[in-house]
């Protein structure tokens, strides 16, 4: 982890990272978790996040159903809110019940209405849909920046790359577009 992530971490008063990311970690600290995952948000920025937008794609705690009670997602939305974040939030099946636990969020009709006019992009719940949404890589033209982060190692990278995307995925290494 660079300087600068840990930085961030400590700034969202976490202390230090055991590592790499980890479902245990998950599971057992949760708040560690959406705190390491918000760190790596802010790095991603490459600035303060005060003030920015990032739209998040899904909010449930897992692909396939509409809970989002323990929701990994909603925890680092709810630590970047309390950085001063807009969140902007798209989920297809669980957006009603993060609409009542969690008012204080923006809510999107669509994922591409998500990230109109956002700093970054963060693929929060391993949906097909969103792979499957050809029109989400081109949605470049809408955003300030062209980064998405996917916190779910679920994305399929090359699309994105092909439109001119950073891509971010946890464990991996950053991957930039191609000339």
């Amino acid at each position: 982890m660079s300087g600068q992530a840990l930085d961030a971490f400590r700034r969202l008063g976490l202390g230090a990272p055991g590592g790499r990311r980890c479902e245990a970690c998950a599971v057992h600290r949760p708040e560690a978790s959406a705190g390491y995952e918000a760190a790596c948000l802010t790095q991603a920025l490459n600035s303060d996040v005060r003030g920015r937008t990032i739209a998040f794609l899904g909010g449930a705690f897992k692909a396939g159903t509409s809970d989002d009670r323990d929701s990994p997602a909603l925890r680092v939305a709810d630590r970047l809110h309390q950085l001063g974040v807009t969140v902007r939030l798209f989920d297809p099946e669980a957006q009603d019940n993060a609409r009542r636990t969690h008012p204080h969020l923006a809510f999107a009709d669509s994922a591409l209405d998500a990230t109109h006019e956002a700093d970054l992009v963060v693929i929060a719940t391993e949906r097909p849909a969103f792979n499957a949404d050809a029109k989400l890589p081109t949605a470049a033209e809408h955003v300030t920046t062209r980064t998405v982060v996917d916190v779910r190692n679920a994305l399929d990278a090359s699309p994105w790359l092909a439109a001119g995307w950073t891509v971010h995925q946890l464990g991996r290494p950053t991957r930039t577009p191609t000339a």
